[in-house]
């Protein structure tokens, strides 16, 4: 029977760092311990890591998903135009700050979505 190679990341004691075990048949083979930049340094590489594989990120949004929401989230729109169009940046918690520039046209239809969303229930989804 081959080896069995997991990952388990779990913050210690004192919540400062996180510790990432790396464990073959169930037994602790070796560990590394990160400090908060360094965690956001390794989520960044493995976030470019998974941007890069052949199989792509489920193409349309599953609500029965376990995606965690951040309940109301600090949220930036710098001043400076993007070439491209807006860049709002969410701060996650666990992830950093996510950027995205959104093109003029996207950006209006984000705006009309939150603001029909505020003044009734069951906004309809934004067709692509």
């Amino acid at each position: 029977m081959p080896d069995k190679m997991e990952l388990r990341a779990y913050p210690d004691f004192t919540q400062q760092h996180v510790t990432v075990d790396l464990l073959q048949n169930g037994v602790v083979i070796g560990k590394v311990v990160l400090g908060p930049a360094e965690t956001e340094n390794f989520l960044a590489l493995l976030a470019r890591s998974r941007a890069s594989l052949t199989v792509p990120v489920a193409p349309e949004f599953n609500p029965d998903s376990s995606l965690e929401a951040v309940v109301d989230p600090i949220w930036e729109i710098p001043d400076e135009r993007e070439p491209d169009g807006v860049l709002l940046a969410l701060q996650h918690p666990g992830f950093g700050w996510l950027s995205f520039i959104f093109p003029d046209n996207e950006a209006a239809s984000i705006a009309e979505c939150l603001t029909m969303s505020t003044s009734s229930i069951g906004a309809p989804p934004r067709p692509r």
